[in-house]
């Protein structure tokens, strides 16, 4: 009658720690608060903070566009930030289209843009490869100045949302400024 409750409690005390396991697990994206969101897709800081550092430490990128060995000027990362929105706003416009990027789609121009990609994350390549992709698939389907006006169009009624240590989105001209400000209209921002 006494090896019951040992067992008993044993039981319970296995099924508490793979509670525990699969709450953590749960939880762990929640643990790094968002850098932004675009109508309720969030991205975390801890993401875009991975993409920054890859394509920092890619080769890819200018030196005007570093601050340090690994790091990236803020106006960079802000830069970074619009393009992530813009790809989000492209492939919202895609599916109210009726249309999607594939991994057939992606796999032909990643070849295509050979070491132009080079060693940036999956991430990294998956937003440019889905971006430019996307305006493809609707500059087909709609022509090119109807697609352009289509994603501005959802970029001005979008509900978007950026944490201030990357930026402020300005919904007059589309995309995040740093924290230091907006580029001048001359500079083509």
């Amino acid at each position: 009658m006494r090896r019951l409750p040992v067992i008993v409690l044993v039981v319970a005390a296995g099924v508490f720690v793979g509670v525990l396991i699969v709450a953590q697990t749960a939880m762990s994206n929640h643990l790094s608060p968002p850098a932004f969101s675009v109508n309720g897709h969030e991205v975390t800081q801890r993401d875009l903070n991975a993409d920054l550092d890859s394509i920092a430490n890619s080769g890819q990128i200018d030196q005007t566009s570093k601050r340090t060995q690994g790091s990236v000027t803020s106006d960079f990362g802000a830069a970074w930030v619009t393009r992530l929105i813009q790809t989000r706003l492209v492939l919202e416009e895609l599916g109210r289209h009726d249309l999607r990027v594939t991994d057939a789609d992606r796999r032909q121009l990643e070849r295509q843009a050979g070491s132009q990609l080079k060693g940036l994350s999956s991430s990294v390549k998956r937003t440019i490869l889905d971006y430019n992709l996307g305006l493809q698939k609707l500059q087909q389907k709609l022509g090119q100045s109807a697609a352009t006006k289509a994603v501005a169009q959802a970029a001005r009624g979008a509900k978007v949302s950026v944490d201030p240590r990357y930026g402020q989105w300005n919904e007059h001209r589309l995309l995040v400024c740093a924290p230091s400000g907006c580029p001048s209209s001359t500079q083509g921002g």
